[in-house]
């Protein structure tokens, strides 16, 4: 990762914990930063930290936006099926939903890449 303040980001990953992807990134010599995700301390339902992710990226412009899969334990069908945890997906969805499609749209705006991965 580079530390420039002003670096231009190739590749940012967005709710990875497992980062794969940046990874690889890194591993070709692309400038990365850490993925944006609560194991790195960025939580994208956060109002405070959707504003700095969208300042950080205005500045570092990546050309490539990365969103996986989310593949956790409340993904199955089981738990989907859960009451408790339908409506903490649905509560954790109406926050970042939004922010989603502005850092999309920022992003197609500034000419950059975008691929969500949807299973």
């Amino acid at each position: 990762m580079d530390l420039d303040p002003q670096a231009k980001w190739d590749v940012l990953e967005i709710n990875s914990e497992d980062e794969p992807a940046s990874c690889e990134a890194a591993a070709l010599g692309l400038n990365v930063e850490p993925p944006i995700s609560m194991t790195h301390g960025r939580d994208i339902t956060n109002e405070s930290h959707q504003k700095r992710i969208l300042e950080l990226c205005d500045t570092h412009k990546p050309r490539l936006l990365l969103m996986p899969s989310v593949l956790r334990p409340w993904g199955t069908k089981e738990v989907k099926e859960s009451p408790e945890v339908k409506e903490w997906l649905m509560h954790h969805a109406r926050k970042q939903f939004p922010f989603i499609f502005d850092l999309l749209k920022a992003q197609v705006k500034r000419e950059g890449s975008c691929c969500i991965e949807i299973p």
